[in-house]
């Protein structure tokens, strides 16, 4: 007799076939685990055509309307899936689907997973969202990326600990490193024609996501050709502090937003990858240079030290300065941390044994 399967109603917030956020990778997860779990995926905003191979069921939500309108058609479609046996919400981020599933399971239902990994705290949102935000945190089974998230959650926002669960981000690597190129074909594709070792900093371009680090250290490490790939609020003051610099002219080259299927070229050709972000949760990029052999620099934020390897630990800066990232940076191009290491390190996160971590949270 063929065992029954956990009956999930996912809610995405965004579908978009070109996205270049960590999104891709929910949408890479929802194909692995609907191969064991029976999906009711609600999608809340949708770009181009969709691309899910074994989910039960797809709804896409209208995207006019205010937010009343949204919570009650959230709970319409939340009630069909409920009434079709899907007991189970997991909700990634979204407030109205959080809102939506909490009414509908409410008095022992359901249940209500909701993802949130990051430091929100050191960025409050106006009243409103904040009064939603804690109301919901309070009412579901919190899911977070490691067990530091998880005490830090519980402090900051005085949650029982044993309604908060643990989940690792996670990168197919089987399908990233098939993206993977030599760093001369990368550097020729990329029409990036120096002799100087190449940083990444791949991000929103924010003062939270480190933006204003960038120059800074650039004008220290002087040896470096640094590579902006994102874009944000940032991004006119960091073209204006280039423009009036001769020398950030030749050395700092900004590329605007990339899709997320072109991570594994940029990282390819490059030296370095610099994260030296005020906020993180559990970031992909870090898995996607893992991934590839390609060491970091970066900030001591977040799960940043608790999922780096060994070799890492030296180059993760509790002090968030320029001259501590451009010290960094010179000494990991004298002493990198290895390939070898990296790619090892790595295999813990894999969508593999993660995919069965999430099929866990419901049994």
């Amino acid at each position: 007799m063929t065992e029954e399967r956990s009956k999930i109603c996912y809610i995405l917030p965004k579908y978009d076939a070109n996205t270049d956020t960590h999104f891709s990778y929910l949408y890479d997860l929802l194909n692995k685990v609907s191969n064991s779990l029976d999906i009711f995926l609600v999608i809340e905003k949708c770009v181009g055509e969709l691309d899910f191979k074994g989910v039960a069921k797809i709804v896409i939500k209208k995207e006019k309307g205010n937010f009343l309108s949204k919570f009650f058609e959230g709970v319409k479609i939340a009630k069909e899936a409920q009434k079709a046996g899907y007991k189970d919400f997991y909700i990634h981020y979204s407030f109205i689907g959080a809102l939506s599933a909490l009414f509908v399971s409410r008095g022992g239902r359901g249940r209500v997973f909701y993802w949130n990994c990051g430091m929100p705290w050191l960025y409050k949102r106006n009243i409103v969202q904040e009064t939603i935000f804690k109301f919901i945190l309070r009412n579901v089974l919190l899911v977070t990326g490691t067990a530091s998230l998880k005490i830090a959650y519980a402090k900051e926002y005085g949650l029982d600990e044993s309604r908060i669960r643990v989940l690792h981000n996670w990168i197919n690597l089987e399908e990233f490193n098939k993206e993977s190129v030599s760093k001369n074909e990368a550097k020729e594709k990329l029409n990036i024609n120096t002799e100087k070792p190449v940083i990444l900093f791949i991000h929103h371009l924010s003062k939270r996501k480190g933006a204003d680090m960038i120059i800074p250290t650039a004008r220290i490490f002087k040896d470096g050709y640094f590579v902006v790939v994102g874009d944000g609020p940032y991004t006119e003051e960091l073209k204006n502090e280039i423009n009036a610099d001769e020398d950030l002219k030749g050395r700092v080259r900004m590329e605007g937003r990339r899709p997320q299927n072109q991570m594994p070229l940029y990282l390819s050709a490059s030296d370095i990858l610099f994260m030296p972000s005020e906020e993180e949760g559990f970031p992909h990029v870090l898995l996607e240079a893992m991934a590839l052999g390609i060491p970091y620099v970066a900030s001591d934020v977040g799960s940043v030290r608790d999922i780096s390897p060994e070799g890492e630990q030296k180059y993760i800066y509790t002090e968030r300065t320029p001259e501590n990232f451009a010290n960094g940076i010179r000494d990991m191009l004298a002493n990198p941390v290895g390939g070898a290491e990296l790619k090892t390190h790595v295999t813990k996160y894999d969508i593999n044994p993660i995919s069965k971590m999430f099929i866990g949270l419901f049994e």
